[in-house]
Formats: structure tokens, sequence, C-alpha cells
């Protein structure tokens, strides 16, 4: 069975890795990361998309989208 680390422990245990590895889990992180919010944009855009077809929302100019938001 997995055992969690918390966010401490995990910076903890990065101290002890030498300075190349640091750079190495930074670019790792920095990776997941971007692939992460891709993921998320994607589903966010696919959500958009499903709303626009099914007429949930409306094509407007971004005058009337800031009149809207001022609201």
């Amino acid at each position: 069975m997995k055992t969690a680390l918390s966010f401490d422990q995990i910076v903890a245990l990065s101290d002890g890795l030498s300075l190349p590895q640091k750079e190495s889990l930074v670019e790792i992180l920095t990776k997941r990361l971007v692939e992460q919010r891709r993921n998320v944009l994607q589903k966010e855009v696919r959500e958009a998309q499903r709303e626009y077809k099914t007429g949930k929302c409306a094509v407007v100019s971004p005058s009337e989208l800031m009149k809207e938001i001022m609201r």
C-alpha cells in the first residue's frame, strides 16, 4: 500500500537531491503541470462547444460582454 507524503516531506526530501537531480525534477514537474493545464483547457473548450451547440450561450461582441459583466 502506498503512503502519501505531505508537501513538507516532499520538499525536505528534495533537499537531499543533487543540483542536476533538482533541475531534472523541476523540469519533469513543469512538463506535468503544462500537460495538466492543457487537459483542463481541452475539457473547458469541449464543454463550451457543447454549451454553444445546445444554445446555452450566444455569440456577443466584446462591448456586449463587458456590459453583461458590469451588471
